[in-house]
Order: structure tokens, then C-alpha cells, then sequence
């Protein structure tokens, strides 16, 4: 009953969630926003019509899972998720980027570019 009856979205939980190095599990929305903004290895689309399969994917996922995914989840949603690439962009359509968000931009550009 939370979920819009017509349109397919993600949450800010998801994006919280990745933002902490999770992978999150579940049924992925499929819809070409979700698919740009979202890299591989980001979600587990697992069987929501049976709870046994999805347990089973859910079992496995788990048992290959590293800290190194964890890291990597928090580099991708810095260069996919973060707020303030947009605000980047909303101020450079204004005609001026603020330095300390350009600093910020740059740390994050050197954190994901790192892996």
C-alpha cells in the first residue's frame, strides 16, 4: 500500500542504502531512469512471488559478498547518487559554482576514480 499504484520509482531508503555500501535486495523497478542511474551490481532482483527462491538468491548473494562490494557501492553512488552533481549543474546554469562545492565535487571525482 506505501508504492505508487501506476509508476515504478525508487526510494531515498534505496539510495541511503547504497550511499552505505549496501546492495539492495528486492523487486528492481524497471524503468530507463532506475537503469541509468543504477550500475550493475547495485541491486539483486530477486523472485518476489516465491519467498523459498528469493530466501535461495538472497542465501547466495550473501555468501559471495566482500568488503571490497561494499566499498565499491560506496564509490558508485558517489558518482551516480550524490545531490550535489546536480547542484553543480543547477548553479553552472546560473553562471557560477560555488568553490566549495567544486571542491567537494573534486574530492568525490578522486574517491571514485581511486577503485
Amino acid at each position: 500500500p506505501y508504492t505508487h499504484p501506476t509508476k515504478e520509482y525508487i526510494t531515498g531508503r534505496w539510495t541511503d542504502a547504497l550511499a552505505s555500501g549496501v546492495t539492495v535486495v528486492g523487486q528492481v523497478p524497471n524503468t530507463t531512469t532506475v537503469r541509468e542511474i543504477l550500475w550493475d551490481g547495485a541491486t539483486i532482483d530477486i523472485d518476489h512471488a516465491d519467498a523459498r527462491a528469493g530466501l535461495a538468491q538472497v542465501a547466495e548473494a550473501v555468501s559471495r559478498w566482500t568488503p571490497e562490494q561494499g566499498e565499491r557501492q560506496i564509490r558508485r553512488a558517489l558518482e551516480h547518487l550524490d545531490w550535489r552533481h546536480r547542484f553543480v549543474e543547477l548553479c553552472g546554469a546560473m553562471g557560477e559554482v560555488p568553490a566549495a562545492l567544486k571542491t567537494d565535487c573534486e574530492a568525490m571525482r578522486a574517491e571514485y576514480a581511486a577503485e
